[in-house]
């Protein structure tokens, strides 16, 4: 069996963390097409019986592709997507076809940390990772409860790790791969002030930058949360804003008012060196 990671032409220097999961858990190389694009056909010139592909929104297109070709020189060989631990990641869903291998294992505590060193991008994420240009991926919740529209993580239930597991995987990638920081793509990583609390106390003693480049809702950060995150080297955020009028907010099922939006920005522009915003230009009204 053998995977391959499409290339979405985008988000280079992030691994796909679903594809990651499923390799560890089945201990399959991942020929990384995203981070390590050239030679872009090197999957041929592998025999497997099985090649999964892991298939979000964006690379669908791609994904065919890979199968056509597969098929072309490898006649018997099932080519299956891969679904499972994670349904989304940075707000791109992942996708079944008509033949999945299916990971029946639930994100949570339970699970493996990703095995990077299966995927044949991993020297480059290693040597970013060390010289700090790159920070390393960690999602440490899946799902948020919140029902903005716009969102493929929208309106279901909200499954953390324990901020202590979480923090373990941080320990680890340090002590392994030599990580100078990290960054965090949870759907809503400040949705309980306790555990942002604890999970900064457990890695501020590594002395690690770090950051949030999403997941962070400005109605839910808190004066603590933040100091916490803050003395434990967290140098960035990014709220989703959307829009700055409350009538679309509302339309879009944001959950938060403008005032609610400006008051967690200055609470975030007290602590962190760099605080981001995302809009939505052209929502309906």
């Amino acid at each position: 069996m053998l995977f391959v990671n499409p290339d979405a032409k985008v988000n280079r220097t992030i691994p796909n963390i679903g594809l990651a999961y499923a390799a560890t858990i089945l201990n399959t190389r991942v020929i990384d097409l995203n981070t390590m694009p050239e030679p872009d056909n090197r999957y041929l010139n592998e025999r497997a019986d099985i090649l999964g592909i892991s298939i979000q929104s964006r690379t669908m297109g791609e994904a065919k592709k890979i199968e056509k070709r597969y098929k072309e020189k490898y006649p018997r060989a099932e080519v299956k997507s891969i679904f499972g631990v994670l349904d989304v990641q940075c707000c791109y869903p992942y996708l079944k076809t008509e033949k999945t291998i299916l990971i029946a294992e639930a994100f949570g505590d339970n699970l493996p940390f990703p095995n990077y060193e299966l995927f044949d991008s991993f020297k480059i994420f290693h040597e970013n990772w060390q010289s700090g240009d790159w920070r390393y991926a960690l999602m440490t919740s899946l799902g948020c409860p919140y029902s903005c529209v716009y969102c493929m993580a929208r309106n279901r239930g909200w499954i953390p790790r324990s901020a202590n597991n979480s923090a373990e995987e941080i320990i680890q990638a340090k002590n392994k791969w030599g990580i100078k920081s990290f960054t965090i793509l949870d759907d809503c990583f400040n949705l309980k002030e306790y555990r942002v609390i604890e999970f900064s106390e457990l890695i501020k003693p590594l002395g690690l930058a770090w950051g949030c480049a999403n997941g962070i809702r400005a109605d839910r950060i808190t004066e603590a949360s933040a100091r916490a995150m803050a003395e434990s080297g967290c140098r960035q955020v990014g709220f989703g804003i959307e829009s700055a009028d409350d009538k679309i907010l509302g339309d879009i099922k944001k959950g938060e008012t403008l005032l609610q939006i400006e008051n967690g920005i200055r609470i975030a522009k007290k602590y962190f060196k760099e605080v981001n915003g995302f809009f939505i230009i052209g929502l309906p009204g």
